[in-house]
């Protein structure tokens, strides 16, 4: 071997004629040789430094993964296309168990309370929640809006349900209106939807069912007379907000809100169904030519619209107890077959005011979206929340940041588990390019790299791979171009730029290091280091760094050919990432051993990269729990029925805007 070392020392010498004294130079190398260091250690223990931080760092990410394929499993609020493709094992039969545990822990009355009991199917399953107390109003409102509404496959008779309301909670409306709802879904169809721009007549409504529509009417008239109305529902909701819990990161405030979210919708649609039996029953009225029932039923309609919005309780969709514009159209158009004029006039009036507010609430959507730009993943639902109302509670910069920052984080925390990947397919390539060259080739190349002494990994370490890591880390967390602005599309696509440029010029900058400090303790061979594919390799990763977090500063504001040049700067920095293994490829034979001797080198700086990568995964994680439980603008608050303050505080507005509106037109 040593003769073949020789050989192979003496072709390199060949290969540079300009060399003055060929012994020399050789005596030269061989001391450099023989006064390198013995290989140490400290890669060893490097090398299984980062398998061990590695694989800490990947279990709380494989848990998140399948918190999130359970969650859009299971959980109808976070159903995601996207998220249920994620590859994994299938879920087994304790699927419901799993998600309790999901949620939180909890003891066997609070998972009744949440979950209902496992042990019934259907809508029975709140059934043995009511049974442990029976006088509870709130219990007995939700075994009734599960057992009524189709979950049950064998339900109860509604008016026994009426009767055991009538009984728990006496003169109380809000069982009439769920009960009619329910009736109105099973009776009447909406024939259509008229397309956009067309002058078709309006969408018409068919009654399937005009016994139920019958009982809807009756049922409506009954509630109007009644003296109170109040959404005992709530009561339960505010029990269940007690003992559930805040998240302590985005994934489980989020699972959190969709579960609520599941909730609180279970009576979003009965508005509409109502709003349907308005056309439909005045329609019907008026073809029959019956003007006193016509009049009786739209006198208790209005009756119960008022008290509605009325109710101090928190409520799904009040805006939705308004007549919706087709329903007035169909009351103005029975009223003009009755001769009803005051009505036609009045519900006329009506349509031509809710399309006026719809067409604002187009440029109200526009507003709160730009409102909520800076407010995180948590916050976007919000905008939809806010452009309902006129004049949403006003937000400030330090209610949005912390739901910014913390999905910052939590973008980083993924985005460095890409980095590591990156960097270790990088690190596999650079490995298997040396096997196209001959043992000996490489053999040579292992004892040359030896050379290198500990001041030129503490220039590659840390000039190299810490300090572009640190300086990212500062400006992601500690800057405003980190978590500056928030938009699902550019922030992700430049949190994602930012930080694969991260691993990028860790490599590049690495590489080039290595290659210096090998050219500097070799020159006597006539080594020297490549500039062309670094140059451009740094230069496109630093342009694409500081593009991206402008980018993700300024997110929907930022230039539109900025956002298109990212990808190409990306594009680039990849191609000079993976550059310099794929050049050893296709060098000849008296530049390999100097190619080889750098890539051996380069395994402990990609080590120390991965290392680095995996460390601000968990780092990531800790600046995520830390800015959502700062994040008062998403938490839940047990002392309101609602999925947050801020969700609460717009249905107190919209309650008020209603309220204004419906006495506005009487």
């Amino acid at each position: 071997m040593q003769m073949m070392a020789e050989r192979e020392l003496r072709h390199l010498l060949a290969s540079h004629p300009s060399s003055a004294d060929h012994d020399a130079l050789l005596k030269e190398a061989a001391t450099n040789l023989e006064t390198a260091p013995s290989r140490l250690p400290w890669k060893t223990w490097l090398y299984a430094l980062c398998a061990v931080v590695s694989i800490l760092a990947a279990i709380p990410m494989i848990r998140d993964y399948q918190r999130l394929r359970l969650a859009s499993w299971r959980l109808f609020a976070m159903t995601d296309p996207l998220a249920l493709a994620l590859p994994g094992p299938s879920f087994g039969r304790n699927v419901n168990a799993d998600l309790e545990k999901l949620i939180g822990d909890f003891s066997p009355q609070q998972k009744l309370l949440l979950f209902g009991s496992r042990m019934e199917r259907g809508g029975g399953h709140f059934k043995a929640l009511w049974d442990s107390d029976p006088e509870n109003v709130g219990y007995f409102a939700q075994h009734f809006l599960t057992s009524i509404d189709g979950y049950d496959p064998s339900p109860p008779d509604p008016r026994d349900l009426l009767e055991t309301a009538d009984r728990v909670d006496p003169g109380n409306a809000w069982f009439r209106y769920i009960v009619a709802a329910v009736y109105s879904k099973d009776s009447v169809r909406r024939d259509g939807f008229k397309p956009r721009g067309s002058k078709a007549k309006a969408p018409a409504y068919t009654i399937t069912d005009p016994a139920k529509v019958a009982d809807a009417v009756r049922l409506i008239k009954e509630a109007a007379r009644m003296p109170n109305y109040r959404n005992p529902y709530n009561e339960v909701i505010l029990e269940r907000l007690k003992i559930l819990p805040h998240g302590e990161d985005i994934l489980g405030r989020k699972i959190v809100d969709a579960y609520l979210e599941m909730e609180l919708s279970v009576t979003s649609t009965y508005p509409h169904y109502l709003n349907s039996l308005l056309a439909a029953a005045s329609k019907d009225f008026a073809a029959r030519g019956n003007t006193g029932e016509f009049l009786s039923f739209l006198h208790a309609w209005e009756a119960l619209q008022l008290r509605m919005p009325e109710s101090p309780e928190f409520s799904s969709w009040p805006d939705l107890f308004r007549p919706s514009e087709l329903a007035a159209k169909e009351v103005a158009s029975a009223a003009r077959d009755l001769g009803q004029h005051e009505i036609l006039t009045r519900y006329s009036k009506i349509a031509t005011e809710l399309q006026q507010q719809r067409e604002e609430r187009r440029s109200r959507l526009e507003m709160s979206a730009s409102a909520f730009k800076r407010a995180g993943f948590l916050a976007t639902r919000l905008a939809l929340q806010a452009e309902r109302g006129e004049n949403p509670p006003p937000l400030r910069d330090e209610d949005l940041k912390p739901g910014r920052m913390a999905s910052q984080a939590m973008l980083g925390r993924i985005h460095s588990l890409l980095g590591w990947f990156a960097i270790g397919l990088v690190a596999m390539l650079g490995a298997s390019v040396r096997f196209r060259h001959g043992r000996q080739a490489r053999m040579l190349s292992k004892s040359l790299e030896e050379v290198l002494k500990p001041q030129d990994y503490v220039w590659i370490f840390g000039m190299g791979i810490l300090l572009p890591f640190l300086l990212h880390q500062v400006v992601e967390h500690f800057t405003s171009f980190g978590g500056g602005s928030f938009s699902p599309f550019t922030t992700i696509m430049a949190d994602f730029a930012r930080n694969v440029v991260v691993a990028g010029l860790m490599l590049t900058l690495g590489s080039r290091l290595i290659t210096w400090r090998l050219a500097r303790r070799m020159k006597c061979l006539g080594w020297n280091y490549g500039r062309t594919i670094s140059t451009i390799a740094l230069s496109a990763g630093s342009t694409l760094w500081i593009a991206s977090s402008i980018l993700s500063s300024l997110g929907d504001d930022s230039d539109p050919n900025l956002t298109k040049a990212v990808p190409w700067l990306l594009g680039v920095l990849i191609f000079g990432a993976i550059g310099i293994p794929i050049a050893v490829l296709f060098r000849g034979r008296e530049r390999a051993v100097q190619w080889l001797a750098a890539s051996r080198a380069m395994t402990p700086a990609t080590m120390f990269a991965m290392l680095l990568m995996a460390l601000s995964i968990p780092t990531n994680h800790e600046a995520e729990k830390y800015w959502t439980k700062r994040d008062t603008l998403t938490v839940i608050d047990p002392t309101v029925p609602a999925q947050t303050r801020y969700d609460y505080e717009m249905q107190k507005t919209i309650n008020a805007e209603v309220l204004e509106f419906l006495r506005r037109q009487r």
